[in-house]
């Protein structure tokens, strides 16, 4: 029974047949919102995460185990010093369960219904009702594993404000789409912004509310919308980090994971806005793990008109992009030519 139903799962996930797609799914857990990203592999092997929007950190979705009935997903419990024990390969083979999801999909896999049972003795039964919202392809290569979901997304975030987008990451920015608080407007020049919070990161963004000539901010706010949910993916990253399934073990656990890394101390400046140009610094203390923060400060300067990253181009004269490596980093982009009067 549990293999006819993921096999019938697979097949209403899987379009086109030959390639494999990563199905995002926006819905209800009991009576508490959550986004769902789903993937079959060709062998009808079902796994996925899952966040509750109003925390927004992932949740892995283990190919389903127990016994005695169409069990398709083992949801992970959060590890501990003595659950998340590592073997000799590095590996937790034995990762803890919280629950077990049983799903049932209509035909065309545009829906999902199903039940979420806790594991342990509160036998505790919740409905799932999810609704299908968007999807990604996923490369050659990839692994179907919630951190094959998980890792493929995060790749994009290496690659620039143009890689990460609603279209390569639906799940991710699925989760983005929550009311924003927002603070009084403040204005440069004729030019107004004011800063938003996501309440779950709580970090402070701006957004532009008008330009000094009139002109739209259409294009310019997206991009900045798109590296407001690039830094909120790495705080839920670190909310993620405590569950095995992505990468969490004995020496992990309660030691920056599973929290915010700071990021909720972010702070985010505008220095300079115009109806061309806005400048901005990120600077603060990130920790999730590891020998030691990331202290930083970084600016960052935006084509308001285009919504992109300002080419060095249009700032200095003869702009020519060089690359130097040493033995202590992989290089860095530097620049070689005049200011442009």
């Amino acid at each position: 029974m549990r293999l006819i139903v993921a096999a019938t799962l697979s097949l209403a996930l899987a379009t086109p047949v030959l390639a494999v797609d990563a199905i995002t799914y926006k819905g209800t857990l009991g009576k508490l919102p959550i986004i769902a990203e789903l993937a079959a592999s060709s062998d009808g092997v079902l796994v996925g995460r899952y966040s509750y929007l109003n925390k927004g950190g992932d949740i892995p979705l283990d190919a389903g185990g127990g016994a005695g009935g169409p069990i398709l997903l083992a949801e992970e419990a959060p590890c501990t010093e003595t659950t998340c024990i590592q073997d000799d390969n590095g590996d937790v083979p034995d990762k803890p369960i919280g629950a077990y999801w049983t799903l049932v999909p209509s035909e065309d896999g545009a829906t999902i219904t199903g039940s979420w049972a806790a594991v342990g003795k509160s036998g505790k039964t919740l409905d799932i009702k999810l609704e299908r919202i968007g999807q990604r392809a996923l490369a050659d290569g990839v692994e179907v594993s919630p951190f094959g979901l998980y890792d493929s997304a995060f790749q994009t975030t290496y690659a620039g404000l143009s890689a990460f987008t609603p279209e390569t990451a639906p799940y991710d920015f699925a989760k983005m789409d929550v009311p924003l608080e927002i603070g009084s407007t403040q204005t440069i020049e004729g030019s107004s912004f004011h800063y938003v919070a996501d309440p779950r990161s709580k970090f402070l963004f701006p957004r532009i509310v008008a330009l000094a000539d009139g002109s739209a901010p259409d294009l310019a706010n997206k991009a900045l919308a798109r590296r407001h949910a690039l830094i909120n993916f790495h705080a839920f990253d670190c909310m993620a980090m405590i569950y095995a399934g992505f990468g969490a073990n004995q020496y992990s656990a309660g030691r920056g994971p599973g929290s915010l890394g700071d990021y909720d101390g972010e702070n985010v400046e505008v220095s300079y806005l115009s109806p061309t140009v806005m400048s901005w610094s990120e600077s603060g203390s990130t920790w999730c793990g590891g020998a030691h923060p990331n202290n930083h400060s970084d600016s960052y300067n935006l084509d308001v008109r285009a919504g992109a990253t300002l080419a060095m181009a249009k700032v200095f004269k003869d702009w020519t992009a060089t690359y130097r490596a040493t033995g202590n980093d992989d290089g860095w982009a530097c620049c070689l030519g005049q200011v442009v009067n």
